[in-house]
Formats: structure tokens, sequence, C-alpha cells
């Protein structure tokens, strides 16, 4: 008897053991769905305020996007084609704790197809990178830094409107009958301080320079010009306009020459060297 009243007990004792153990998992399978939830809306809220940030700059018009991104505002205007704004989380320390910030990240605009607006028309659609902006979440509140777009221009929150009939979509005229005489290639001359930098046009729009250091700039044919009775082309760096006059072959002159936003005045960069005509 003693022992049937023993093996009940033992069946009673693993029964109960059963149903505690199914009430944790279940336990613990309700407590990790809001966990999930709480993650997938930090997510969201990092690209819904990455994408309010950009609007300050940026105006989109059908599948278009349009911006000054030069010069406080004052440059051309640019036109950026299959965008895509994406968020970039930076660890948060001890002191941004201290300070009150709870996240910090980086905002990108990237496009894949990019051109400039040049007076009545447009230049050729060339490749695009991308613009950074820092932002950073304190006390509950976003803010943002302005985006830069290279290390000396910083955006200004200047939007422009969805380009109208006054804005022609045609490309600006770059060819006459001097342009055969410009050249395919050269390099600049070497100074005391520094060796000179290589230059290529690599199509009919496009010249290349190639630093010593590594760095590479991209620049657009923007006119056939003579400057001091020196007949050449000019070359345009976008964004900030940089410019620079490159004489052809037999023009009487090898000097190049630069001048910057907002200044009519060309002045003397370098001596070409190693020229070849087109």
């Amino acid at each position: 008897m003693r022992i049937f009243l023993l093996v009940g007990l033992l069946i009673v004792i693993a029964a109960s053991a059963m149903v505690v153990g199914q009430g944790r998992k279940a336990t613990n399978s309700r407590t990790s769905t809001p966990q999930a939830n709480v993650k997938s809306k930090i997510k969201d809220e990092a690209n819904e305020e990455s994408v309010k940030a950009w609007d300050k700059y940026v105006t989109k018009c059908e599948d278009s996007y349009y911006m000054r991104p030069c010069c406080n505002g004052k440059g051309d205007i640019c036109e950026y084609r299959l965008v895509s704004i994406t968020s970039e989380e930076l660890p948060v320390n001890e002191p941004d704790r201290l300070n009150g910030i709870e996240r910090k990240l980086v905002s990108y605009f990237a496009a894949k197809a990019e051109r400039c607006q040049r007076g009545s028309g447009w230049e050729e659609w060339h490749t695009a990178g991308r613009m950074p902006m820092d932002m950073i979440k304190r006390s509950g509140t976003w803010s943002a830094d302005k985006p830069k777009y290279n290390a000396f221009w910083a955006m200004t929150n200047t939007k422009v409107s969805c380009p109208g009939a006054g804005i022609s979509p045609q490309q600006v005229p770059l060819t006459n009958k001097g342009e055969l005489q410009a050249p395919a290639r050269f390099r600049l001359k070497d100074d005391l301080t520094s060796k000179g930098s290589s230059w290529s046009r690599v199509d009919s729009a496009t010249w290349v320079e190639n630093n010593p250091n590594g760095r590479t700039f991209t620049f657009r044919i923007a006119e056939r010009t003579t400057v001091n009775d020196i007949q050449g082309t000019v070359l345009r760096r976008n964004p900030d306009n940089l410019e620079i006059f490159v004489p052809d072959v037999n023009s009487g002159s090898m000097l190049l020459k630069f001048r910057v936003q907002g200044n009519n005045e060309w002045r003397p960069l370098r001596e070409m060297v190693d020229v070849e005509p087109m």
C-alpha cells in the first residue's frame, strides 16, 4: 500500500514540474516579442530622421532631386537621379552620455548620376558620389550638422524650386572648330615643393587630374574661350566650380590658369609639360 502511495506522489510531482516548465517557456516567448519591436522602432526612427534632415536641403521633383550643393547656396543647381538616403550608427562613449547624447549617426545622401545647370542648359550626366551629414539625439531630440560634400564647403539650407519651363534640359554646347587643337594629356611642371599632377581627357566631356598623393579630381568641359589672346578650353570641377583654363597645343602659351567662383580674374597655376595633342 505504501508503495502505491509513493508512486502516486512521484507522478503528481513530475506533472507539476512539467506545468511549471511550460509556463516559463510561454512567459519567455511573450517577453521576447517586445524587444524585437523596440529594435525595429529605433531603426525606423533613424531612417525617418535622416529623411527629414535632408528635406531641408533637397527638393524632390518626380524622379529627380535638386539642390545647390556649393558656395553657401549661391552655386549652380544640380540634379540627382537614383538617390538613396542611408544612415550609419556611431558608438556613444561615456563623455557623450554625460553630455546627454543618446545616439550618434552619419546620414548619407547618395546618387548614381548627377548633372549641374550651366547658364540656360545642363551639362552631361556623370557619376555622383555621396554627401555625409552628422546627426545626434540628445535628451530625446534629434539635431543635424550641415551636410558636407568636400573638405572645404558645407551646404546651406537654400532649397530650390522644381525646374519649370525656364530651365531647359539640353546639353551645353562644348565644341567648335578649335577643339581639335586641345591637348589629350599633359603633366604640370614640378616645382621646389611638390611634383606636378597628371591630366588626361577620358571622353568628349570629361578630364581627370591625378595627383602624386593619390587623390583624383574630375573636371567637366565647360566652354571654349580665349584668355589674353590665348585660345583654350575651360574645365570646371563640381560642385565647388573651380575652373581651369587649358591652352591649346599651338596657342603660344603652355601656362595653366585657374579662377574660383565669383572671380573673373584668371591666375597662373603652373606650366604644362609632356603635352600630347588630340
